[in-house]
Order: structure tokens, then sequence, then C-alpha cells
């Protein structure tokens, strides 16, 4: 046995072993050095020094291969003379644009369908009276038989001839008078959301009703996605017929939250559909940083006890700090330089700076962006030209000078408190945008190369929208198009909804709230930040488990993701063994949605794949041409 002390090992060993008094002296020093780490990091913060690694706010400039035309053809049988037909019909063509289909749109009366039928692959009638069809709807139904999908996009009206292909349309009971519903229930998990979340209310109290659904009793045959929020009511389902398809739609519904259903029963017409998508989540602060209000908030001081300062930099931010921890979140702020009402100039400059400093680049340490607000929160909208916008007690501008002159001062600000930082991103004030004041925004801050506001606007007293209603998408004068979808802590069943609609036609998430919520009634600050953050944190659960696919980014990265989205073709094909798709418009990646009906995934080719729903599949494309082929 060998003594201790001897040899060269145990010499090392007695010197570094750690004995009562170091390990105490370590406790003692450990969480010193750690504080003092703390405070090195906060003051390079507080004086504008940011830590290296990640750089937000950079878009890309890519280059795009040649673009290609898909094979399969798809008609849009319209009729105008049928008005509850015409708001889903915008709904569905904003569908086959961006599910990159070839489409033609035709009037019922004036189309022949013994003659020009055979010209197509996909069928769609977007109006409720069947009776405009007449005798052609044999020739539908026998081009079904013989290969041909078909599917609608709105609940048919009772009539003769929609008896008459009742049973084809897999029908044995009813489709004669409408049922009330009042939600939509997802079955079997075959939507993104909807396994922790399968019911979506449609109205305010599931005690009433609406009539926008046939009772129908349907055969074994069918293949039922969609139900009522009691499964009384089918709404949505596939039936095969012959050697063709037929998708239902037994609902009547014109918002945009549709368009993740309709994309759905369109990817339902095919054994495997492919169709590109963004694949972003961001989220949003507004006025952030900006000034912080001084004195105290009711609701603040009545849970805390303190100042409006002292709870934003010791409560709200802490929460902030923890949500991107736990749920991987890389907030965008959007800076607000001052809160003051001038339209006139000259603007003053904000010479307070200390606050930015130290909330901006916290939030871009932790691999956060920085975009712009506004010099102050003066919608950019012109007197005289932008009236019917203007909203509550904000100025309008006098001149695009104006501005431009203050959009000029908020540039030269936020690059002076952030000098190693690219802007890109622009959000309105309140989401109110013009044409002027788009023109004044390039004119001035030309680095700015994307606009994120609202997807679904709200009307004002007048029935107008005063806020900027957008599409994903790149713009004419090639600014990216990128709207935030729901806002606030409390996410009500309409934008769950929403969210989920998105989810399953972009793959996209992106949500905004503001740091004066907690300060606002109409906000639910009287809640409290408590409830506030705990409403907010069930919304961050549910997508973080139900899309946890989903890339967390920033805005600018979400720009390019628009980008790459907008520029996309593909040119799609399948047979018994595979589906496969050629790619233009390629940069090196891309992103799709895959819906199999019956069939699964095997080996690919040129893309790999991830389930995110019963069904449905994420496809990563990495080479122009790829290939899945079936187990």
């Amino acid at each position: 046995m060998r003594k201790k002390g001897n040899g060269l090992n145990s010499g090392i060993e007695d010197r570094y072993r750690p004995n009562k008094k170091n390990r105490m002296v370590f406790r003692i020093l450990l969480p010193l050095i750690a504080l003092v780490l703390i405070g090195i990091v906060v003051m390079l913060e507080r004086n504008g020094i940011q830590l290296e690694g990640f750089t937000p706010g950079v878009v890309q400039d890519y280059t795009y291969t040649e673009p290609v035309e898909d094979d399969i053809r798809c008609l849009l049988l319209v009729d105008h003379a049928q008005s509850a037909g015409k708001v889903i019909t915008e709904q569905m063509t904003n569908v086959l644009q961006s599910m990159k289909v070839n489409y033609d749109v035709f009037e019922a009366g004036e189309f022949s369908f013994a003659q020009q039928l055979d010209s197509y692959d996909h069928l769609i009638i977007s109006f409720p009276d069947w009776e405009v069809l007449g005798d052609s709807v044999r020739d539908i139904i026998y081009w079904v038989r013989d290969g041909g999908s078909l599917m609608n996009t709105i609940t048919p009206e009772p009539g003769p001839t929609l008896h008459m292909i009742s049973q084809q349309l897999g029908v044995e009971g009813g489709f004669n008078e409408f049922a009330g519903i009042s939600g939509v229930r997802v079955l079997d998990h075959r939507m993104v959301g909807s396994t922790s979340k399968p019911l979506y209310e449609l109205i305010a109290d599931p005690a009433e009703k609406m009539d926008i659904s046939l009772k129908a009793q349907i055969s074994e045959a069918c293949e039922v996605y969609l139900s009522s929020e009691d499964g009384a009511v089918p709404l949505l389902w596939h039936v095969p017929y012959g050697e063709g398809h037929i998708v239902v739609t037994n609902m009547a519904m014109g918002d945009k939250y549709m368009r993740g259903f309709l994309s759905l029963a369109y990817s339902l017409m095919e054994e495997a559909t492919l169709y590109p998508v963004i694949n972003s989540s961001v989220y949003y602060l507004d006025d952030f940083p900006s000034p912080v209000p001084e004195g105290d908030g009711e609701f603040i001081r009545r849970d805390y006890g303190i100042d409006i300062a002292s709870f934003y930099s010791n409560v709200w931010w802490a929460t902030i700090l923890n949500w991107e921890e736990k749920y991987g979140i890389r907030h965008t702020g959007v800076i607000i330089e001052d809160y003051n009402d001038l339209v006139n100039g000259p603007f003053p400059k904000n010479e307070s700076t200390s606050q930015f400093k130290a909330f901006g680049n916290m939030l871009l340490n932790n691999r956060g962006e920085l975009g712009y607000h506004g010099y102050n929160h003066m919608p950019l909208i012109l007197q005289g030209k932008d009236d019917e916008k203007r909203i509550g007690s904000y100025v309008m501008w006098p001149s695009v000078e104006e501005m431009e002159s203050s959009l000029k001062e908020l540039s030269r600000f936020s690059h002076t408190v952030f000098p190693n930082t690219e802007f890109a991103v622009y959000v309105p004030p309140s989401n109110i945008f013009s044409e002027t004041g788009r023109e004044a925004l390039k004119e001035a801050v030309p680095e700015i190369r994307a606009i994120a506001s609202f997807y679904v606007t709200h009307a004002n007293a007048h029935g107008q929208a005063t806020e900027y209603e957008q599409e994903f998408g790149v713009a004419e004068d090639g600014i990216i198009e990128m709207p935030r979808i729901v806002y606030g802590t409390y996410i009500n069943e309409y934008d769950s909804l929403m969210a989920m609609s998105e989810l399953n036609f972009h793959f996209v998430q992106s949500h905004f709230f503001h740091p004066d919520d907690t300060l606002d009634v109409d906000r639910y600050a009287d809640q409290g930040w408590a409830k506030m953050s705990e409403w907010f944190e069930s919304y961050l659960d549910w997508i973080t488990t139900d899309a946890a696919a989903i890339r967390e980014q920033t805005a600018s990265e979400m720009a390019n993701a628009v980008q790459i989205y907008d520029h996309i073709s593909l040119k799609r094909s399948s047979d018994e063994s595979s589906v496969s798709a050629d790619l233009g418009g390629f940069t090196g990646e891309a992103w799709f949605l895959l819906r199999m009906r019956d069939r699964e995934p095997g080996e690919t080719v040129g893309c790999s794949l991830e389930q995110v729903a019963n069904g449905l599949y994420l496809v990563c494309a990495t080479q122009e041409h790829i290939e899945i082929r079936y187990r």
C-alpha cells in the first residue's frame, strides 16, 4: 500500500485537494465573482457596447434560380351574381396564389364543362347555390369518376342539384336544412395547433349558434377532418369517387382564418400535396426601448408598491428575460425616441439615453434585434390626404418633408445609441400607415427593408379600416411585407383561431405587445401583470408544444424567410411510389408543408422532413429537385 506523499502524483493531489477553509473561501468568492461579471456586462450595455456574436438587422439580397411552372392545372369556378361567395372567393384566390397553384378563374355560366373540364386536374366551386350548374353537374361528377378532384369553398345551399349528387358527395341523409354550430373541432390532430387545442369557438357565447352548416349523415367512406364543437355536424371531409376525389366544405365563413381550413381542403385533393411556407416565429416589443413613463401606475402600485420605472426594470423586464430563456424567444424591439406630439421641426434630440442603452443592448446581447417605430408615436399620415386614417388624439403631419425630417432624427438617434446595429424593420405607430408615409419612409431611411403591421385590420365608426393591412410577400417597390397575426397578453378565441390558421397556411407565428399594456385598462392592466403574464404564457406553451418545429427568429430573419417564400416556385409530380418537385426561384434552402392523405413518408432526396401534425410534415429543401418516397 502506497504511503501518502509517495510519488509525483500524490504531491499534486495534496497540493490541490480543497480543505474546509478553501471551500469556505470559494463559496464566498463565487457569488462575488459572478456579481462582478454581471456588473461588467451591464456596464458595457449601459455604455452602448454590444457583446460580440450575432449581428441583427441584416436583410439579404438573394440570387434566385429561374422560375418553373407547375403542370397541375386548377379551375376556380365563380358566380359573381352570388354575393355570398364573393368574400370566400377572395380568400380562396389568396390560398391558391400562396400555395403556388397554377389556376384559371371562370364564371360558371360561361364555362363549357363538356368541352373544357378535361383540361383541368382540380375544380373548385366557390359559390353556395349550385342550381346555376344545371345539368353540367353531371359532367362534373363523370369527370371526378374518371380521375378529377373536386372541392367547394362554402356550404352549398339545399336544392335539386345538390340533392341529385349528394350520394357522390358522401352524404347518406340530411343535407337539406341548416344546423347551428358554435365552434370548429379539428379531429385526430390533423392540423398544427390542434394537439393541445382541438376546439376553436366561433362566438363568445357557446350557447349561441351560427346557422352556417348543413345537417348531414355521411357514409363510412368519408374521412372527416373538421366537425362542429360537439361532433354532431361534419364540417370538412374527403370521399373518394371512382378514380377521383371530392372534398366537401360544410361551413360558410369568409374571414382570413378560413385560409388555414381552405389550404387543408385543397391539400386533400391529391394523395400528397406540397406547398411552400415561411417557417418563422417572431415576437415584437412595440415602443421598446422608449422613454420610460415617470410616476406611478395605478395597478402597478396596487400590486407591487413601486413606481413605473422600478416595475419596468425589476419586474416586467425580468419576465421578458425569463420568457426568452424558457421559450427560446428572440425579441425584436422597435424604438420610439420621444413621446412628444410634434409634427413640425426642428425635432428635439433626446439626450436621456441611459435606459435606451441598458434595455436595448441587453435585448441585442440576447440575440434580439431593434427596428424603428417612430421619432414619436404620431402615425405617418398626411393632413388633407389621409384624414380617414386619423384616430383619437393623434396629430397628422402637415407635409412629407416634416415626416422625413422626423425619421432622419430617429435614425440619427438610433445609430448614436446603438452604433454597431443595423435597422431593417419598421413598425407603424398603432399600425396606422399610408402611401404618403411609405414614400417618406423610403426616402428618409432607405435602410428599412421590411414593414410589419397588421394581418387583420379593424374598422372605425365609419366602417373604414384605419390600420395598414398586409399580406406576406415582397411588394412591387421591394419592401418586404410581414404582418403581425396576434397581439397583447390575452389571446382570445378569435385570435387563437387566426394563429392556428396561419400555422397551417404559412407556418408562421407573429405577435406583439407593449410595455405600457400594464398601464391600460383596455389592455387588461386592471387584471395585474401576474395574470397578464399567466395568460400569455399559456399562448407560449401552446406554440412551443404544438409548433415545436417552427424557427424562433428576429424580424429581419423573418424578412429573409418571406423573400425566399415569395420567390419560390415548384413543378409538382407524383406517382404510386413518391411525390416530388422541381424548384424555381431557389436560393439554396426553402420550406414546405407536405400533406399526406393515406401514405407515410420514407426516404427523401434533396430534403429532410419532420412531422408537425397527423399526416402533415415540414419539409426543408436543400436542392433544386426534391423527392419524398412513400413507405
